[in-house]
């Protein structure tokens, strides 16, 4: 009967001679689990990140992005700060609170911004893009 040391010693060897067959052997298979058990793994990472249930998730995104109404490429969208989940947003709408770094000071002088040129545009006919 071969010893602790003596079998990691063995499986030392063994994972040094076939190193490439054994890293090709893992690539192909974490991407075949990653694969079967994709809606698993997501749920699971939701769960951890946020401390949502997969009800709670799927509630969430069935309402769409609560910013623009896109049903494409939604995100939980939570507070940096103390980690509560606000709702959901499209990947864009996320990205651009993001940008912002959340102040809202900021996306109000923007909105104004956006206004105050688009009234402009409206009155001169011209829009300058």
């Amino acid at each position: 009967m071969q010893t602790k040391e003596d079998k990691a010693a063995y499986m030392k060897e063994y994972r040094a001679k076939h190193k490439e067959e054994l890293k090709e052997y893992d690539r192909v298979h974490h991407k075949l689990y990653r694969e079967k058990y994709r809606d698993d793994i997501k749920l699971r990472d939701i769960k951890y990140r946020y401390g949502i249930s997969a009800d709670e998730y799927n509630e969430l995104i069935s309402r769409g992005c609560e910013a623009c109404g896109s049903k494409e490429r939604l995100c939980v969208d939570h507070c940096h700060e103390t980690g509560n989940v606000r709702g959901c947003l499209c990947s864009n709408c996320n990205r651009a609170l993001g940008l912002l770094k959340d102040n809202l000071s900021v996306l109000q002088q923007l909105t104004k911004y956006m206004e105050v040129h688009n009234e402009q545009a409206e009155n001169t006919g011209s829009h300058v893009r």
